[in-house]
């Protein structure tokens, strides 16, 4: 089986094949793991999900409270289960999971199918035969044609995200505590922020394009 994507849905379908004694190939088209514009906070059944792929329970720091802002309101929930992790971590660890699981690794790798050719992957100017291949390179991944009807498409009302990691000193204790999420919504989207480990800010946005993410 070929995999294509090193992201979280990719290595841990890698880990869960390779697991059950099937060989499997994971191609991933970043030479190296770095941030990319998501969150850092996973949720109970997410949790759950990476421990059965071996995940350790500690990994990551948990996550106790909630605190969602809006016009100048706040209101504080429990947040039981969840854990903050720092994506390029997460993902080098699922990455070795896979390759400890018994799966063959290949960063920087470029991948694509051919829908007319079933069972071949081409890796530039190779092919790999695969008796299945699993696509999981994201919205913005180029394996499958875009125009063979693979096409991505993106709603007109669909929320631009953008993200960002700051120095631990850049928002003091008080206003972002350790184990809390910080959500600031409003008409056009929100604003999401988190302590990590080690004590950097997490700082993860979506809006609709045009408007601003919160008040």
């Amino acid at each position: 089986m070929v995999v294509i994507g090193g992201g979280i849905a990719g290595t841990v379908a890698a880990v869960h094949v390779a697991r059950a004694g099937l060989p499997v190939v994971l191609l991933e088209r970043r030479a190296s793991i770095n941030s990319r514009v998501c969150g850092c906070c996973v949720a109970r059944r997410g949790v759950a999900a990476l421990e059965r792929a071996g995940l350790p329970a500690d990994a990551g720091a948990p996550l106790r409270r909630l605190r969602l802002m809006r016009a100048g309101r706040q209101v504080r929930l429990p947040w039981r289960h969840g854990r903050v992790m720092p994506r390029p971590a997460l993902d080098r660890a699922l990455l070795g999971l896979a390759a400890d699981a018994g799966a063959e690794v290949r960063l920087g790798v470029r991948a694509r199918v051919d829908p007319s050719m079933l069972g071949r992957v081409g890796c530039g100017d190779r092919t790999l035969a695969a008796s299945a291949v699993l696509v999981a390179d994201g919205a913005g991944g180029s394996a499958l044609p875009r125009d063979r009807g693979y096409d991505v498409k993106v709603e007109a009302d669909s929320l631009v995200g953008w993200g960002r990691q700051l120095p631990a000193d850049a928002l003091p204790p008080d206003a972002l505590p350790p184990y809390e999420v910080v959500m600031v919504s409003g008409a056009d989207g929100y604003v999401g922020l988190v302590r990590l480990p080690g004590g950097r800010v997490d700082v993860a946005a979506a809006w609709r394009s045009g408007g601003r993410p919160a008040n």
